[in-house]
């Protein structure tokens, strides 16, 4: 694992959060991010850095990922732009990560995950990136007592798409294949619970399996090759055999499949037909090995004609559904701090939702990390959320409505609005769901950003329920159609 001496003191991982400035920079037709850290800040403070850890005793823990913020300049270094937010968990093969992250800039938000494999959301400015990638992060600078140095490139979706048809031309399987099947196992992997060291109890798991295939006949062969990895993290839930996070599968070199919860949300090569599909994941043993088969069917482009009703809000409702903590589950997700102390950074919350006119509808249900309000962000939390509801789900990542289904499959793509209107004696939010139509329309100007502040002006803390109920020539660009896919398919952390 490669660590960077920050000179502000602490040590950073290497992972999506690279340095503690970045440099706007435009290059080719291509726009791209220049990172760097240095001994100085424009702001006179340190960024905010957190590490992660699973809490095994009061004397004992493990450092299972990162939270981080970073400062983001234009092209000469002069203007503080925005800031990079985010957390990620890391693995024993240093390689790779799953992050959730933020880029918090002066002319609109940008939301990645997994490094940039997706780019889930982008408003303003940066709109045209939706669904595109962030595919090489080239490093300029390895002197890591001065500073880091790295430009990112930010590709859009239909620039991809082509890439992803000359990849797929070259690819020797059978396009026609819609399923796919295969199987993990913990037997040769890598596997840390992630422990509330209060209570002693498993809160959730990082993980690192290997991925084989059936052979010929649809079985499974003790002794067959590995070709592939299932790596990610996820948190538990109580009374859900269906753990929340994030996953990619990684085949051969450049092939990969990110997974948000159960939804395919990018792929590349041979399994970019999986787009906007759904995991099917089937327990066979968990003694004395983990063992899983994974089924995955490619979506179709038919719309699914299965009733036709359509959500409709009541009338004179001012808002689409309210969360109480009254009859709710929340446990705060804690790491040790710089101090050696024990303090909370996070939370997981199950929590009841209603009707504007009060009928119960569902569950909200998901986990959050807590970070503090600097330049250019708001106050906010981060993570992943489900909601089940009577007649649909939705799948959401940070504010990103990334998949929904059943009579709410029009917000997919879209946002949700959360106000909290009260935090004592219980905690209670409005959520507004809104279609991204409207997104895109409240993306010109300055709009979005008055909603933000409006939107986060009561967020909350999380000390009392959950705040979230609770470029060049030569570049290597990496496919993605999930968004494009999923909004003409109609079909998630």
């Amino acid at each position: 694992m490669v660590k960077i001496i920050n000179p502000h003191g602490f040590f950073h991982q290497v992972s999506f959060a690279l340095a503690s400035c970045v440099l706007l920079q435009h290059q080719h037709g291509v726009d791209a991010y220049q990172l760097l850290i240095n001994d100085s800040s424009v702001d006179g403070a340190s960024p905010f850095y957190q590490e992660l850890h699973s809490i095994l005793d009061e004397n004992t823990s493990v450092v299972v990922g990162e939270m981080y913020q970073d400062y983001i300049y234009n092209a000469n270094g002069t203007t503080r732009v925005g800031t990079h937010q985010g957390f990620a968990f890391n693995f024993d093969n240093s390689t790779q990560f799953n992050s959730n992250g933020i880029f918090f800039l002066d002319d609109g938000e940008i939301n990645s995950m997994n490094d940039g494999s997706i780019i889930v959301s982008a408003t303003g400015a940066w709109e045209k990136y939706q669904y595109g990638t962030m595919p090489n992060w080239k490093v300029l600078s390895t002197d890591y007592d001065a500073y880091y140095a790295a430009e990112i490139l930010l590709v859009e979706p239909e620039k991809a798409d082509a890439i992803d048809a000359i990849v797929d031309a070259d690819e020797d399987t059978n396009e026609n294949d819609s399923i796919m099947s295969f199987r993990v196992t913990s037997e040769g992997g890598y596997y840390t619970a992630i422990m509330n060291g209060q209570e002693g109890k498993q809160i959730g798991q990082v993980f690192q399996n290997p991925i084989t295939f059936p052979n010929e006949d649809g079985n499974y062969d003790q002794n067959s090759s590995s070709v592939g990895i299932n790596q990610g993290y996820s948190f538990n839930f109580p009374d859900d055999p269906h753990p929340m996070g994030n996953r990619q599968l990684l085949f051969g070199k450049d092939d990969k499949m990110i997974v948000f919860n159960e939804i395919v949300m990018h792929a590349t090569g041979p399994y970019a037909k999986f787009i906007g599909s759904t995991l099917s994941e089937e327990v066979v043993s968990n003694d004395p090995n983990y063992v899983a088969d994974i089924t995955v069917a490619a979506p179709t482009s038919t719309p699914d004609t299965t009733g036709n009703d359509v959500y409709i809000r009541e009338e004179g409702a001012t808002y689409d559904f309210r969360i109480t903590a009254n009859g709710g589950f929340y446990d705060p997700i804690q790491s040790v701090n710089g101090e050696g102390k024990l303090e909370q950074i996070g939370e997981r919350f199950q929590n009841p939702v209603y009707t504007y006119s009060g009928n119960r509808v569902g569950t909200n249900q998901g986990y959050a990390f807590i970070f503090p309000v600097t330049n250019f962000t708001r106050e906010m939390t981060m993570g992943n959320r489900v909601f089940p509801l009577q007649n649909g789900t939705l799948n959401v990542f940070n504010e990103i409505i990334v998949k929904a289904t059943g009579i709410y499959s029009e917000f997919t793509g879209g946002r949700f609005k959360e106000v909290i209107v009260s935090e004592n004696p219980d905690f209670v939010s409005e959520i507004t769901l809104i279609p991204p139509s409207v997104n895109q329309k409240e993306e010109d100007g300055d709009a979005e950003k008055e909603d933000n502040v409006e939107s986060a002006e009561k967020e909350g803390d999380g000390n009392e329920g959950a705040s979230m109920t609770s470029g060049g020539d030569s570049v290597l660009l990496t496919p993605t159609l999930f968004g494009l896919g999923v909004v003409l398919l109609q079909s998630m952390f």
